[in-house]
């Protein structure tokens, strides 16, 4: 991923993380009903991704966001303002707080 400028792939839960982790920006693809379509629209919804559905759509819609850098540069500050790197410490705290 780190090689990479923009990933196709559905909405599911781990590629997604994994993207985010990375700020890789997304081109979200055949969202099954369900889990899949909350993560499709936390996505967009966060400006972290683009969707597309038909064949023409997604190579329009890749293409279009390849050449777009200030787009990508969006994409990739959302993440990172998704991202929080203290979620085991606030973890602890919530497990810690509710056994006493």
């Amino acid at each position: 991923m780190q090689a990479s400028d923009l990933f196709l792939t559905k909405p599911g839960g781990l590629s997604t993380s994994e993207a985010m982790a990375a700020e890789l920006p997304m081109v979200l693809i055949d969202a099954v009903a369900g889990c899949e379509t909350h993560n499709l629209n936390f996505f967009l919804r966060n400006g972290m991704a683009v969707t597309a559905n038909t064949p023409k759509a997604i190579a329009d819609t890749t293409i279009k966001t390849l050449n777009a850098p200030v787009l990508l540069s969006k994409m990739r500050a959302a993440m990172r303002s998704q991202t929080e790197c203290t979620a085991a410490d606030k973890i602890y705290e919530w497990i810690y707080s509710h056994a006493k």
